[in-house]
């Protein structure tokens, strides 16, 4: 599968899956919530963190959404999520 040519993903994420709901944490420094970490985020449900991202800092999270319409429709926002398991 060749890049977005919106976003310029390849539709895999860091642990190798293709799905259509997760998450993506900083991929350098530190990490707030660590790989595998289930968490619920208010709006959008529960998720699990899959992925890791280039420009998204210590204490983001970008959240993956079926289409680009769907994520401009969310937008950008301050919220707190609820770590529901952390893995080690």
């Amino acid at each position: 599968m060749g890049p977005c040519r919106r976003c310029g993903t390849r539709g895999r994420t860091y642990t190798g899956t293709r799905s259509l709901r997760g998450i993506a944490v900083a991929r350098h420094g530190r990490r707030v919530l660590p790989i595998g970490s289930e968490v619920f985020v208010p709006g959008y449900g529960s998720a699990r963190i899959d992925d890791v991202g280039g420009g998204v800092g210590p204490t983001q999270i970008d959240l993956r959404f079926k289409s680009h319409r769907t994520a401009a429709k969310w937008g950008t926002r301050k919220i707190q999520v609820i770590a529901m398991v952390l893995n080690s």
